[in-house]
């Protein structure tokens, strides 16, 4: 027994063994565990188009082989198109890519190409008019999702999401479609409630007419509240059941320096009514201004073609302004109830006074 003891530790000291073997294993473990983390961040470092260290972190997109594969494969990107990167890269990245048939253009093949199939970006908010300006319609841009939310927002109004997955960061790719006016997209209800807030107060009693010209309040036009630069609709159209309008507008609405057609429905209908004019010579990816009196856009309400109108200019001919003639005026809560009508469809509606 006395032989067989010399051969033992005492209990604390084979404590002290199995706990240094303990941090061994597990500093071991953790150099195993970190060591691909490692290469990673060396790898997004160092390396970038032209072998160049990357200066900004954020500008790395780490466009791995599994979602290149991912990519090819569900057929969203695909050999003979065309790409370009807006962002840092690595070698093995664009050598994948060429392999798989696709072309990447330079800067260079871009100015006389002038549009691409697909986009990678290294952030969706920093370069979105960048890529936007020479996608195709239907094209892909990928990039990964930023830490804030409200950065990814841009891109709602005119593409819609086709991948999603998370690697390092999750990275989307999202299909251009032809640009919808903004009361069409799914942030439909925040842009209804900036509509509703940014408009100009409307006027609860009728103006009363006086002797002075009756001057209506400062219109806070539908591209000045949106911050809309009007560029990216395929047409701009203002509709008028009056040609004195067509004039006004001319001067004074906010046009982008883009190019509107002006219709005057008092020579162009032949005999249609506003709703079957709209439905036949508008579609809902155009941008569309409107005057009409209220009988007129009541009709078009009850046909479900409201929706084809971006802004509105609401005539009201009520019993106070116009008296009561043929019976055709209405109350001015007529009036009034109409407005709140339209503005519930989320459409920019004004008060129209002659």
């Amino acid at each position: 027994m006395e032989d067989l003891g010399r051969g033992l530790l005492p209990e604390r000291e084979t404590n002290r063994v199995v706990i240094r073997r303990g941090l061994k294993v597990v500093i071991f473990g953790s150099i195993l565990v970190a060591f691909p983390c490692l290469l990673y961040i060396l790898k997004a470092f160092s390396s970038s188009s032209n072998g160049a260290p990357v200066s900004d972190p954020d500008d790395y997109f780490n466009m791995n082989l599994v979602l290149l594969r991912d990519l090819l494969d569900e057929g969203l990107i695909k050999k003979g198109q065309k790409g370009f990167l807006l962002c840092s890269h690595s070698e093995e990245a664009m050598e994948f890519l060429r392999n798989s048939g696709v072309h990447l253009l330079t800067e260079e093949d871009l100015q006389k190409e002038k549009t691409v199939d697909f986009v990678f970006s290294s952030r969706s908010h920093g370069s979105q008019q960048d890529f936007n300006k020479i996608l195709k319609d239907k094209g892909l841009v990928i990039f990964p999702l930023s830490n804030d939310p409200s950065t990814n927002l841009g891109l709602i109004r005119s593409y819609k999401i086709v991948y999603l997955r998370r690697f390092e960061k999750t990275v989307v790719a999202m299909r251009k479609t032809r640009s919808l006016s903004l009361r069409k997209t799914a942030a439909k209800e925040e842009i209804k409630k900036t509509i509703l807030k940014n408009l100009e107060a409307v006027y609860l009693e009728p103006p009363l007419k006086t002797k002075t010209k009756f001057k209506s309040r400062k219109i806070k036009f539908l591209p000045d509240i949106l911050k809309d630069s009007l560029d990216e609709y395929p047409r701009r159209v203002f509709i008028s059941d009056e040609a004195t309008a067509l004039d006004w507008f001319n001067k004074k609405y906010p046009m982008k320096d883009q190019r509107f057609e002006f219709h005057s429905l008092e020579h162009e209908t032949g005999g249609l009514s506003l709703y079957s004019w709209l439905e036949k010579n508008t579609k809902p990816e155009d941008y569309v201004v409107m005057k009409a009196e209220a009988r007129a856009v009541e009709e078009v309400i009850r046909n479900q073609r409201m929706n084809l109108v971006d802004e509105l200019f609401l005539e009201c001919k009520n019993e106070w302004s116009d008296g009561d003639r043929n019976g055709r005026a209405k109350a001015y809560w007529e009036c009034l109830a109409l407005y709140g009508e339209v503005s519930d469809e989320g459409i920019a509606v004004h008060q129209w006074w002659n």
